[in-house]
């Protein structure tokens, strides 16, 4: 994400949960092992006095969970996250104190949060009891949370999706599906 913040959009809120313990299990192994790599973007990134705002703001956060993983500027976000702690946490972010934020298909329709990295962790979601697709005008809300213009000159977006499905998403992102038009 070139030390700016990510987005990783997970299908449901058990996942973000799941995504972000994921990380931090990750970043404290590399950190044991003497890897630069996560080291460099969760640590050094951070000037003393942010890590000590992260610290102060995990505090005042009313969700444990939350409050473990913004120690390390990392964060879920979904409808179950109080009220509290939602604004605290689109804050941080916005101020880039929070380096990636795990968030469910609910902000990227409501909430302005650009990131220069967004990552869309899987593209079927479980829905009236089966595994469906994303429609296209979601996938292209989550994708746009990616290099917007008064904050950044570009942005990327990860699709992950399976093998078959590649192609779809290929014609999506290239703009072959023609206009999207509200269904208001």
């Amino acid at each position: 994400s070139n030390n700016r913040p990510a987005l990783v959009f997970c299908t449901s809120r058990q996942s973000t949960h799941l995504g972000a313990s994921a990380l931090v299990r990750c970043i404290h192994s590399q950190a044991s092992l003497g890897s630069p790599i996560f080291q460099n973007i969760f640590t050094d990134a951070l000037s003393d006095y942010q890590k000590a705002l992260l610290a102060e703001t995990a505090a005042r956060c009313c969700s444990k969970p939350n409050r473990d993983l913004l120690v390390h500027g990392i964060a879920v976000h979904h409808a179950d996250i109080a009220t509290q702690d939602r604004t605290l946490i689109e804050n941080m972010f916005r101020q880039q104190l929070i380096r990636v934020l795990f968030a469910t298909t609910t902000l990227a329709q409501g909430v302005n949060l650009p990131a220069h990295l967004v990552i869309i962790k899987s593209t079927s979601v479980y829905s009236m009891g089966t595994m469906q697709e994303y429609d296209r005008n979601t996938i292209l809300q989550m994708m746009g949370r990616a290099g917007r213009p008064q904050y950044d000159v570009k942005g990327v977006a990860v699709i992950m999706t399976e093998n078959n499905k590649v192609r779809e998403y290929e014609r999506i992102c290239a703009g072959e599906y023609g206009n999207i038009e509200s269904q208001l």
